[in-house]
């Protein structure tokens, strides 16, 4: 099979975004303890205010760190894309049962299964996650006809045993 796309910044940080929810273990250990950071500045603004009996300042704290790190979280990303330039511009890939190939006017890949841990599939892309490494390859499925879509989940279940843990 056969498809030639683009990845686009939204594409980019929408993978990110995916990886980031569903990817194996480590990461998900990682989120457990992420999603509790925007509470620290909270308790440290009430116990703040307790102490000095007054709301006066305790909130600034609050919004700088429970908002500003999900900030700097989509700015990272942001900030890669923009420094990956092999991400931009036309990309030819080839999936078949030996591999996912790819190539484009700065590089190409030739990745066997084996190299492959898992696959996902959201609402906006397809992605192959590395064995254990924090990487991802992935295509948008605003590039793919349905029958492709159907042709590339086919091979993904053929090739790649998803693993959990």
């Amino acid at each position: 099979m056969h498809i030639d796309y683009e990845i686009r910044e939204e594409d980019y940080l929408s993978a990110e975004w995916a990886f980031f929810k569903y990817a194996f273990y480590r990461t998900a250990l990682w989120l457990r303890v992420i999603w509790f950071l925007p509470l620290v500045p909270i308790a440290c603004s009430f116990y703040y205010a307790w102490e000095r009996g007054s709301w006066a300042g305790a909130i600034f704290p609050t919004l700088v760190l429970g908002l500003v790190i999900p900030l700097l979280l989509l700015q990272g990303w942001k900030r890669a894309y923009r420094k990956a330039v092999p991400l931009h511009g036309p990309i030819s890939l080839y999936v078949d049962d030996d591999g996912w190939r790819f190539s484009n006017a700065f590089t190409s890949a030739n990745l066997k299964w084996a190299s492959f841990e898992n696959y996902r599939e959201d609402q906006k892309t397809v992605m192959l996650i590395h064995r254990g490494q924090n990487q991802v390859n992935f295509v948008a499925k605003r590039d793919l006809t349905n029958a492709q879509l159907d042709e590339l989940r086919q091979i993904l279940n053929r090739n790649i045993t998803e693993r959990t843990g």
